[in-house]
This record gives structure tokens, sequence and C-alpha cells, in this order.
């Protein structure tokens, strides 16, 4: 799971990277653009159904926040290359 969530980042780093180099005019943007859009709605979606509720059943609050923190320290660097 951990592997496949990787590959999904590095996947939407990869999409970003390719929109910067785009004309936002042209139809190829606009269809890269809607199938990342599409990527990160249905990550958000799975992880809000599934994974989180796990979490929730499997761990405390002490041991969740810990983890949330983490998630939030690795997004600040992702934004910040994409």
């Amino acid at each position: 799971m951990v592997d496949l969530e990787r590959s999904r980042g590095s996947r939407a780093v990869e999409a970003l990277t390719k929109l910067k180099g785009m004309d936002a005019a042209s139809a190829e943007f606009g269809t890269t653009f809607e199938n990342f859009k599409a990527d990160v709605l249905e990550h958000a979606t799975k992880e809000e159904a599934k994974v989180l509720p796990m979490l929730k059943s499997l761990c405390s609050d002490d041991e969740r926040r810990p983890m949330g923190d983490a998630c939030v320290a690795t997004q600040k660097p992702a934004a910040s290359k994409a």
C-alpha cells in the first residue's frame, strides 16, 4: 500500500512538472490537467473512505497525532518541488 501511494505521489509531481511546461491554452494541457485532477480526487476519496477509518480503528489519538504531523511535514517540501 505504501509503495502504491509513493508511486501515485511521484506521478502527481511528474504531472505538475509537465503541466508547468505546457501552454495552458492547449488541448493537451486540458487533458493532462483533467487526468491529474481525477487522480487527485480518486486518491483523496480512497484515503477518506479506507485509510483514515482503518487508522482510527487501529490506533489511538496519541498514536495518530505524530502520523498526522509527519504527513503535514512531508507535504510542504512536495508542494515546493512541484
